[in-house]
């Protein structure tokens, strides 16, 4: 298993002393007092070192001696959809550093909150994350799979599918639905 997935599954890692979305606040540096969600491990060496999420917007790489547990708030799934095929498990999850629900892939660290689904779908906050899942288990929405070398790596969904394939380059994505039917190439 590698280590994204290890830190994803919350399994021991030597020298790791935390979890994903754990929530801390930064000790040090130019963030220094801020609070936010472990993301992604992204170093073991010179010491492991994570992507926060910031409760006051944006990501940032933090090294672990730079963070301290803060509080005791634990993030709950509590809504959860397998996908009729058994490759996705799209869940709901409360307790997010910002108190912020949302919306992500079980074993993947892209999620979405429901103030930026709002925004996208352009609907009142208290709606997004309904609004959103509903979406996505009638197809409406379709689903990106990374993939490398022909295995799939992760799915996530993008508020703006043609910049992400510009980006991403259609030979490194897999456009899908939630039923299992493939969404056809644009272009």
């Amino acid at each position: 298993m590698d280590l994204m997935a290890l830190f994803l599954d919350h399994a021991p890692i030597d020298g790791v002393h935390f979890g994903h979305n754990d929530c801390v606040r930064v000790l040090g540096g130019q963030y220094a007092g801020q609070v936010g969600s472990l993301i992604t491990l992204v170093s073991l060496q010179p010491e492991p070192a994570f992507v926060v999420e910031l409760e006051s917007g944006g990501d940032v790489v933090v090294a672990q001696s730079n963070l301290k547990a803060f509080g005791d708030r634990k993030v709950e799934v509590v809504e959860q959809h397998t996908s009729p095929d058994g490759t996705l498990v799209l869940i709901v999850v409360q307790g997010m550093s910002d108190g912020d629900p949302a919306v992500g892939f079980e074993g993947t660290a892209w999620h979405m909150h429901a103030s930026s689904i709002a925004q996208w779908l352009e609907v009142a906050e208290n709606q997004a994350v309904s609004n959103f899942v509903e979406g996505v288990l009638s197809d409406a929405i379709p689903i990106i799979t990374s993939i490398d070398g022909g295995a799939t790596v992760s799915p996530w969904i993008s508020d703006n599918l043609e910049a992400t394939l510009r980006y991403e380059g259609q030979q490194n994505c897999v456009m899908r639905y939630w039923s299992g039917a493939v969404r056809p190439s644009e272009g």
